[in-house]
C-alpha cells in the first residue's frame, strides 16, 4: 500500500513541477515582451536592443545553473535512460541536479533558444521519483532510514520508481499518460514486469489528472 502511496505522490509532484515551470516560463516571457512593448512607443532600437539583452540575460542564468550542477545540462534523456539500463550515473538523480534543472528549464525556454522542457520534464520527474523511493537527501538533511522505506533502500526499487518518474514526466510535458509509459517500455528501461506497466500508467494518469483539476480551478 505504501508503494503505490508514493507512485501517487510522484505523479501528483511531477504535475506540479511541470505547472511551476510553464507559471514561470509564462511570467519571464511576459515581462520580457511587455518592456519591449513599451520601449516601443518611444525609442524602437533600444526596443530591440531591449529584448536581445534580456533574451541573452536569461540564457546566462541558464548556463550558470548548468556550471553549478554539471548534471543538470542537456536534456537528460540519454542519462535517464542509461540508468534505466543498469548504469549507476554518480549525481544524476540527486535533489541538488532537479533545483538546477528546473530553473535551467525555466531561464533557457524563456530566453528564446531552440529548446524546450519536455526532456528536462523527463529527467526531473526520474529524479523526483528516485528521491521519494529513496526518502533521504543529503542537501537539506532529511533522512528517513528509520520507516518503511529501509525496504526501498536497493538498486532495483529505485530503478523502478525512476521509471515512473519518468513516466510522469512524459505525460506533464507532452499530456501523454499513455505516452509516458510506452516511453519508458520501449526506450528506456530494460528491466520490466507488469507491475511497473500498472504503477507505471497510474503515476503517469496522476499527473495528467492533477494537471487538469489545478488548470481548471
Amino acid at each position: 500500500a505504501y508503494k503505490w502511496g508514493l507512485v501517487i505522490l510522484i505523479g501528483m509532484l511531477v504535475a506540479l513541477i511541470g505547472l511551476f515551470v510553464t507559471f514561470i516560463v509564462n511570467v519571464l516571457v511576459h515581462a520580457k515582451f511587455d518592456y519591449m512593448n513599451q520601449q516601443m512607443r518611444s525609442n524602437q532600437a533600444w526596443a530591440y536592443f531591449s529584448l536581445l539583452f534580456i533574451s541573452m540575460s536569461y540564457a546566462l542564468g541558464a548556463g550558470l545553473c548548468c556550471w553549478f550542477e554539471p548534471c543538470a545540462a542537456g536534456s537528460g534523456i540519454a542519462e535517464v535512460k542509461a540508468y534505466l539500463n543498469g548504469i549507476n550515473l554518480h549525481k544524476y538523480v540527486r535533489i541538488r541536479t532537479l533545483f538546477a534543472k528546473v530553473c535551467g528549464m525555466c531561464l533557457s525556454t524563456s530566453s528564446g533558444l531552440p529548446i524546450g522542457k519536455e526532456g528536462p520534464m523527463i529527467h526531473a520527474g526520474s529524479i523526483t521519483g528516485a528521491a521519494l523511493s529513496q526518502g533521504k537527501t543529503k542537501l537539506i538533511g532529511v533522512d528517513t532510514s528509520w520507516t518503511k522505506y529501509q525496504d526501498l533502500r536497493n538498486d532495483r526499487s529505485k530503478r523502478d520508481f525512476v521509471t515512473f518518474g519518468a513516466a510522469s514526466g512524459v505525460a506533464a510535458a507532452f499530456s501523454a499518460p499513455i505516452g509516458g509509459i510506452l516511453f519508458t517500455l520501449e526506450e528506456g528501461a530494460s528491466f520490466w514486469n507488469p507491475t511497473l506497466t500498472f504503477r507505471g500508467f497510474f503515476a503517469a494518469m496522476m499527473t495528467e489528472l492533477t494537471i487538469n483539476i489545478i488548470s481548471g480551478m
